[in-house]
């Protein structure tokens, strides 16, 4: 039987029943349909407003594979890319936890650790360090071997690879090498020029000092050099935090300290985190355990090769609260000082996620609660913080969250400038994603809010974060859809435009004034994304139709959205 309803002056026209509620709530974006477990995910913009997800998949009888996926400005699904994901490297073996930085040109290199040599000889123990490009197309680069560059000096077990680009279409990969009897940090300079894919020099050795360095990050302070900060075993009892600064031709800054600049304590550190300050220096944070189970410290080195004078010479306590203090990540808030989130234990059984800011001088922001502001205090844990600045000064946050017995979820929370939560927001955060293995990566969006990206064991994800309205919400890279019909009225076609949050099955079918079908237009599934469909005006039996009000109904599982059409002959 069929039942007419009007609401709101739109004919909507239903078989057998009333229109379905409306979907609630944002819908996150499946990056992949790849069948297989899926790895953590690591992000960055690209030069055309896009963001580029790389991850690894492990398929069925092939081992690990890395995937490149283009979000393109807004949402769109691969932007200008033929295809949304692309195949960096499908060798032997295993090929995992890849890093990512941008061309300055709208493509990207991927690094990761591969372990095809393994494969080929039959060795335990062996992984190397491959990389290769993806150009503004989401094309392989051809100048580079169709499988990826080892980037290391020789076979052996090479882990960790961490990359940023040079300001000068290059970038700089440092990774811990394992091969010889003592753990050294490796570093290589990838220029911009036409034969990049070549490396005709061995890569540069950090630091020399005896004992093992380990746990590289990357800061680029200037077009073509880089500052790099390692863990640094040469104490007897503990792993200090050393930093030095390399010219891209890989030699050692001749300012600096010939083995590094030692910027932490005389506790044993962990979880190096470091950004740029925007004159050639750098912000560093880290775990050290001085006193208790762990505090969070920061240390602001100089372009000079010193640390700044006007902090405290073996760093910035930032937070010295009971219990442990750890996994710290920071940007620079772009007025002056720095703001830092970490996990904090300091209440029993839990781990919960605290922010701070520190100003230029190393203090503490006087409007910002001593030992940090409370983001979220929830039951359970919150761990993997990453932060990014939002359109108003403030600070977005977003970590792993264990407060439902499961499935573990992303979550997400606000900092004001003036240093307390956003009262406007939801208390402990806002969830998103309907589940979660591994923190979400996080970048700025481009319009003032970010970017998250996520994984589960079956799928890659995203979805976007936003400070719009009274109140902070996810912001569902795409949401269903359905634009006024153009031209309106005609005499000649229709085009009907509309957008899929998720792959789903959709129809859409056009009916008279009397509610009855004329014709279907679209019958089956449809990807995430936007899509256009033409009509002839004619009816399914190929006759054109008369003059009058037509209605078009796109109806997904879950939900219709109507058009009204008014045909002129």
């Amino acid at each position: 039987m069929l039942r007419i309803r009007v609401v709101t002056g739109t004919l909507l026209c239903v078989l057998g029943g009333w229109i379905p509620a409306a979907r609630a709530g944002p819908v996150d974006l499946r990056l992949s349909n790849a069948r297989g477990l899926h790895g953590p995910t690591a992000d960055v913009r690209d030069a055309a407003g896009g963001t580029l997800v790389a991850w690894h998949v492990v398929r069925p009888g092939t081992g690990a594979d890395i995937v490149l996926h283009r979000i393109g400005a807004g949402g769109a699904a691969a932007g200008a890319w033929k295809v949304a994901d692309v195949l960096v490297c499908g060798a032997a073996g295993d090929q995992w936890h890849p890093a990512i930085a941008g061309d300055g040109a709208g493509g990207a290199y991927v690094v990761w650790e591969d372990a095809r040599a393994a494969v080929a000889d039959g060795a335990g123990a062996r992984s190397d360090i491959y990389a290769h490009h993806v150009d503004a197309d989401g094309l392989l680069d051809p100048r580079w071997p169709a499988a990826g560059r080892r980037i290391g000096r020789e076979h052996g077990l090479e882990l960790n690879p961490v990359v940023v680009e040079d300001g000068a279409g290059g970038i700089w990969i440092a990774w811990d090498d394992l091969s010889g009897e003592t753990g050294r940090v490796l570093a290589r300079h990838v220029d911009g020029a036409p034969d990049r894919g070549r490396f005709d020099s061995p890569p540069t050795i950090v630091c020399a000092a005896a004992d093992e360095q380990d746990s590289p990050v990357l800061v680029a302070d200037s077009v073509g050099t880089v500052l790099v900060v390692w863990r640094d075993h040469r104490a007897s009892d503990h792993a200090t935090l050393c930093a030095t600064r390399l010219l891209a031709s890989g030699a050692a800054d001749p300012r600096w300290p010939r083995e590094g600049l030692v910027v932490s304590g005389g506790g044993d550190v962990a979880d190096p985190a470091a950004r740029p300050d925007g004159n050639g220096g750098a912000w560093i944070a880290w775990t050290e355990r001085r006193t208790d189970d762990g505090d969070v410290f920061a240390q602001h080195v100089l372009a000079s090769g010193v640390a700044d004078p006007a902090w405290a010479a073996a760093g910035v306590a930032v937070c010295a609260a009971p219990g442990s203090q750890d996994a710290p990540t920071l940007l620079d808030d772009g007025r002056g000082g720095v703001v830092l989130a970490w996990q904090d234990g300091r209440v029993a059984g839990q781990q919960n996620v605290y922010a701070t800011r520190l100003l230029a001088s190393g203090a503490r922001d006087p409007a910002w609660a001593k030992d940090g502001i409370a983001v979220s205090t929830a039951a359970a844990w919150q761990v993997g913080p990453r932060i990014v600045t939002d359109r108003e000064g403030g600070t977005l946050v977003t970590w792993l969250d264990g407060r439902e017995a499961a499935p573990t979820r992303a979550y997400a929370g606000r900092v004001l400038a003036s240093g307390v939560v956003d009262p406007a927001w939801e208390k402990g955060g806002i969830a998103f994603g309907a589940a979660a293995d591994g923190a979400p990566a996080l970048v700025p969006d481009g319009q003032g809010g970010a970017l998250a990206t996520w994984h589960t064991l079956d799928g890659t994800w995203a979805n976007g974060i936003d400070t719009d309205g009274p109140s902070g919400h996810v912001r569902a890279l795409w949401t269903l859809g359905f634009a006024a019909p153009a031209p309106n009225p005609s005499s000649h076609h229709v085009r009907f435009a509309f957008t899929l949050p998720v792959r789903e099955r959709v129809l859409l079918e056009v009916f008279d004034i009397a509610g009855r079908r004329v014709t279907t237009l679209e019958n089956g599934v449809g990807d995430a994304g936007p899509h256009q469909v033409r009509w002839d005006l004619r009816a399914g039996d190929g006759h054109r139709v008369y003059s009058g009000v037509y209605f078009a109904r796109l109806a997904v599982p879950d939900r219709v959205l109507n058009r009204r059409i008014v045909v002129i002959q």
